[in-house]
């Protein structure tokens, strides 16, 4: 899964733009008015939402969960009678209030649930046990 367009869409208290200036190579400074890749302690602002989604799934039963920053990938494996405890929309249920703009399956990233995947620009092969670089790359 992919967050949409992250970067841009991570809101700014407005009262906490005074305190967002960086200063340039010539001396100048500038306030950032988006926040766009938050502050250089944190791992970005849309870096901090996905670990919010991956701590709430955890804590609700949905993992294993990869993270890397606005790319998540989610597992699961079945239980002893052959179901599962959670699907896309139960997962995906558990963290809406969170208002996350995902992109859709077929523009960015692969449907949840399947053997075979990119992530984080690698092809992923669970069945295999294998993790290489795609033909495109």
């Amino acid at each position: 899964m992919d967050i949409q367009k992250f970067h841009r869409t991570v809101p700014l208290h407005p009262a906490h733009k005074p305190y967002l200036v960086t200063q340039d190579p010539n001396g100048g400074f500038w306030i950032d008015h988006c926040f766009c890749f938050g502050a250089s302690p944190a791992s970005s602002n849309s870096g901090m939402i996905s670990a919010a989604v991956h701590d709430i799934w955890h804590a609700r039963g949905v993992h294993p969960v990869a993270k890397i920053e606005d790319d998540l990938a989610v597992f699961r494996t079945p239980k002893p009678d052959g179901r599962y405890t959670y699907d896309r929309e139960s997962a995906l249920a558990l963290i809406e209030q969170l208002g996350i703009p995902w992109h859709s399956p077929d523009k960015k990233g692969d449907p949840f649930f399947i053997p075979e995947f990119i992530f984080i620009g690698l092809q992923w092969d669970i069945p295999r046990q294998r993790v290489s670089l795609p033909e495109e790359k």
